[in-house]
């Protein structure tokens, strides 16, 4: 006997719908960045930064960003917003595993395309989701993260760390890290520095306002 599916459509589970399907879809935004565009998703979208068991970036911030919409109700419809530069896709799935399933090869081809993902036993790109390796599959999960470690690096040793691998290179690139970090605040507050700015901020700037307690 099978568990049924309750994260399901009632009569079309495994079926992909137009986006007209989703009460609210994001739109194409040429007037920022993929950062901009995350904090204005409408209703009930919310944005997915980080994928499978240890949390690998998802696509290659700020130019290639995902969000989810998880269904609720009776027509139950889950869905994947990818943008890319500024143009948007939005696909709208039957159920949460497809759409999931959906996310798996979206978050394989951008990291092979950018390569800030998993550095061992990446799958080809184009690998179909049932035959990507279970650690690299599936939303982040922190509770089951066995790698993380008490959070004793400081925000000024991550944006340190990270300038250095050449990993960021803008302010919002640094509140990107901060924020994947847990440090939901600080993000908050330098993202505030960037807009202040007009957008003038480099990740180098950021790191002399964290360590000069600025923020």
């Amino acid at each position: 006997m099978t568990t049924p599916d309750l994260d399901a459509h009632p009569l079309h589970p495994d079926e992909e719908f137009p986006p007209e399907a989703l009460p609210f879809v994001p739109q194409d935004d040429h007037t920022g960045d993929g950062y901009d565009w995350m904090r204005e998703l409408p209703p009930g979208w919310q944005a997915v930064t980080s994928w499978g068991s240890e949390g690998w970036t998802l696509g290659d911030p700020p130019y290639v960003v995902a969000a989810h919409y998880d269904g609720q109700g009776l027509g139950i419809i889950f869905g994947l917003a990818v943008y890319i530069e500024g143009d948007v896709t939005v696909t709208a799935y039957g159920s949460r595993a497809l759409r999931d399933a959906h996310t798996d090869e979206f978050a394989l081809d951008a990291w092979h395309q950018s390569g800030n993902g998993p550095r061992d036993g990446l799958p080809p790109t184009g690998t179909p989701a049932d035959r990507i390796p279970a650690r690299f599959r599936g939303p982040y999960r922190p509770e089951e993260d066995t790698t993380m470690t008490t959070p004793d690096t400081t925000p000024v040793e991550l944006v340190r760390a990270a300038i250095a691998a050449k990993e960021v290179r803008h302010g919002k690139h640094a509140a990107n890290l901060l924020r994947e970090h847990g440090h939901d605040d600080l993000a908050a507050r330098l993202d505030a520095a960037v807009r202040d700015r007009n957008g003038h901020l480099s990740a180098r700037q950021a790191l002399t306002l964290l360590k000069n307690g600025e923020l």
